[in-house]
């Protein structure tokens, strides 16, 4: 494959862009492997013991107590289990815990965790007393709580305290194995609660080390000898305790709503102050009694736009805006329940989204909490936002409110609300919506292009959502591209962070072959393209293919890690060299859209591209806009009224003419006119199949394919599928193999 001249930030596929939206559930092994990989070089330490507590836990002024001998009977234990009670008992004994507790939960799950698939068990948690989990059933071992935990222990014995330190020197399985489990635990913690950094311990036989995780990283201590000398252990565990909730980590901008409280009450009749049934039932969904509930504090920042002049579209007054030449504005508060977009992983973005209630406002919103990179290159979403409405783009969101919560280098912990609440795109009634919906952002995203000079490259099947509105009795559906969070002015050039994460499944086979790449227009369009064939392939019926779930892992899950980079779209890549994939769906206008677009793109992959053979036909279709075909039940008034023509077939081509030929056709991607009216002239026939959703998903989301094999994060590999890869050997002791078999998958 060739390579890419000019340059782009690289990208990984991290947890959080990679499991929502993978073919398949991932165990918690897969999981701990991508976590390994997405956390390459986010490493500092190791730190002096005694430094890292002056610097993460500042001093109590109380009287600690005593540690001498404290941990004395944690030499003589030779299981993980022996070593739970030792611990727990040893620390009682000294009392360093105060209101706070450790509590074992080494065999027993989140009950809000999943059932079959993908969940991990913690060995020990510290609690405050008030949230302790209560014992399992006979005695058993308390179930662990991820919403609770205040911080987390890990338990690994005196024989295996060299080979399974996650931080020594040597990149071994075993190393990495476990690395991936802390990195899982951090993970789950942070994405069941608001939290700015969490603290854990690990615990290697007789040697222990601290962990400190935010959202940019991970800092670790030293080792030190605490069964002998348990002073520092000790040090550490007091200052936590006594430490306020802000130095152990928790978000001062969420507070947890209690129940009986006026908040509580707000949250409960929320509901009914909507007119869409759909954002009704959203809200319903997220106020769950097994998660906690927040009230999060969005503090406005200033306006981007001049303070001497309104907004373009807004009066001087308008409410939405700061007040004019003042630097804060007072904050406003929104209440939330489990997020209706969760994250996954540990560092990145982090996004997670929620449907609100607005206290002041007293209606539904839409509130986005997520980590972006502090870099004055890199803009606000609220402000893209902003452009893209003065550039009178439709089919984007209405900003609201944003604002930072808290500066952390190199992130920024940054909330932004918007007026509109979407279905996912997964929602869609039957092929025609799905096609209008992607067909409106499509529309969106060229208005952005041409009109505000912004790219959004982070076109997904998240990113793109169904609006309803009923009129007269109608249903009427339309399309909004959300997420402009990782757009860029198309006119500057310069690399502007060192990584850049996206939804893996749907970015672009050359993006994914060459991670620094620079991302084109023609990325984004083949983005829209894979978002259309994900949907299509998951709800809609097909022929040509029994069995979608190896094509769906192959074509939208491959990762090879190769020289410290990460690498996929060689499935992709085959099929467009081919100009096909495999298989047909029975919906004769999505299948013309799907045929057409696969034809375009052969050719542009078979023009910058490298194969060691030029194919000896490629589709050549031909457009043009005519009449003659009557308007569809629901009007297209994005573009002016016409028809697309069916593609001409495939005809043979002389290898010398070949080149030129797929110049002609790649140029139909060079902007979007082409693939726009292509999508209009086929929504405005007649006779698309009502009703066609089926059922039922048509991937096994339990497909199991041949695991993903990290036998380094920096080794020099060639490009294969994942089905080639090799698994993580995890023969390593008998007890470990029983611990493993806690987490399921």
């Amino acid at each position: 494959m060739s390579s890419s001249k000019e340059s782009s930030s690289p990208h990984k596929p991290k947890p959080a862009g990679h499991h929502p939206f993978s073919a398949s559930i991932p165990n918690a092994h897969k999981k701990r492997r991508y976590n390994v990989l997405a956390m390459t070089d986010r490493y500092a330490g190791p730190m002096d013991p005694e430094t890292f507590c002056d610097e993460f836990l500042p001093v109590s002024g109380e009287q600690r107590p005593t540690a001498v001998a404290a941990f004395n009977d944690m030499k003589k234990c030779e299981t993980e289990t022996d070593m739970y009670k030792a611990f727990i008992a040893c620390v009682k004994a000294a009392r360093f815990c105060r209101d706070y507790e450790f509590v074992a939960t080494a065999t027993t799950k989140d009950p809000n965790d999943p059932n079959k698939r993908g969940y991990q068990i913690v060995d020990m948690g510290l609690y405050h007393k008030d949230h302790a989990p209560e014992p399992g059933p006979n005695g058993g071992l308390p179930a662990s709580r991820w919403d609770r935990i205040a911080l987390f222990a890990e338990f690994k014995t005196q024989a295996n305290s060299k080979s399974a330190d996650p931080f020594e020197d040597g990149d071994t399985k075993q190393r990495r194995e476990v690395r991936g489990q802390l990195i899982g635990y951090a993970a789950e913690i942070f994405a069941r609660q608001h939290r700015t950094h969490v603290f854990s311990l690990l615990i290697l036989g007789e040697y222990a080390r601290f962990v400190r995780w935010d959202r940019s990283g991970a800092v670790f201590s030293d080792k030190i000898h605490y069964a002998q000398k348990p002073k520092q252990i000790s040090e550490f565990i007091w200052r936590f305790v006594c430490a306020t909730p802000q130095e152990q980590g928790y978000d001062e901008s969420a507070e947890e709503i209690k129940k009986d409280s006026l908040e509580y009450k707000a949250m409960m009749d929320a509901h009914k102050y909507t007119d869409v049934p759909y954002v009704a039932d959203y809200f319903k969904k997220t106020c769950d009694s097994d998660w906690p509930w927040y009230k999060l504090r969005v503090d406005v920042e200033p306006s981007p736009f001049p303070t001497d002049a309104p907004h373009p579209e807004t009066s001087a007054d308008d409410p939405r805006l700061p007040t004019r030449g003042s630097p804060t504005t007072e904050p406003r508060y929104f209440l939330v329940g489990k997020p209706h977009t969760p994250t996954a992983g540990l560092t990145g973005r982090a996004t997670r989204g929620y449907i609100a209630w607005d206290l002041t406002g007293r209606r539904l919103v839409f509130l986005k909490d997520c980590w972006r990179v502090d870099s004055p290159r890199l803009e606000k979403e609220g402000h893209t936002l902003l452009k893209l409405k003065e550039a009178k783009v439709q089919r984007t969101p209405t900003l609201e409110r944003e604002g930072v919560v808290k500066a952390m280098k190199p992130h920024v912990h940054y909330r932004l609300v918007v007026e509109e609440i979407g279905c996912r795109l997964d929602d869609f009634a039957d092929s025609r919506e799905l096609v209008l919906v992607i067909y409106e952002c499509l529309y969106a995203h060229a208005m952005a292009f041409k009109q505000a000079k912004i790219l959004h490259r982070d076109v997904s099947a998240g990113n793109i959502l169904i609006m309803r509105k009923e009129v007269n009795g109608v249903i009427y559906s339309s399309g909004l591209l959300n997420d402009w969070d990782l757009s860029k002015n198309v006119d500057i050039k310069e690399v502007r962070q060192v990584d850049r994460t996206g939804t893996w499944q749907f970015m672009s086979a050359r993006l994914l072959l060459h991670p620094s790449k620079v991302h084109m227009v023609q990325d984004d369009l083949e983005s829209f393209l894979h978002v259309l064939v994900y949907e299509a392939a998951r709800w809609l019926s097909r022929q040509g293919r029994t069995s979608l779930d190896e094509f769906m892992h192959s074509f939208f899950d491959e990762v090879e890690p190769m020289d410290n980079e990460t690498i996929g779209g060689v499935h992709k890549a085959h099929c467009f060299f081919t100009g096909a994939l495999g298989f047909t769906f029975k919906c004769e206008q999505l299948q013309h859209i799907i045929t057409t677009l696969f034809g375009w793109f052969k050719a542009y992959y078979n023009l910058h591209e490298d194969r060691s053979q030029i194919p000896e036909k490629v589709a050549n279709p031909s457009f043009s806009l005519s009449e003659g075909h009557s308007r569809p039940p629901q009007p297209l008034d994005l573009v002016p009224e016409g028809s697309y023509l069916p593609a001409k077939e495939a005809q043979p081509l002389d290898p010398k003419v070949a080149k030129q030929a797929y110049a002609e056709v790649a140029e139909y991607l060079q902007d979007h006119n082409h693939m726009i009216a292509l999508f209009a002239g086929q929504l405005r026939l007649p006779d698309w199949p009502q009703n066609d959703r089926l059922p039922e998903l048509q991937v096994d989301p339990y497909y199991q394919p041949d695991p993903l094999g990290l036998e380094s994060t920096s080794r020099r590999s060639s490009k294969r599928s994942a089905s080639q890869l090799t698994g993580l050997d995890t023969d390593v002791s008998e007890e470990r193999r029983a611990k493993a078999s806690r987490s399921r998958g």
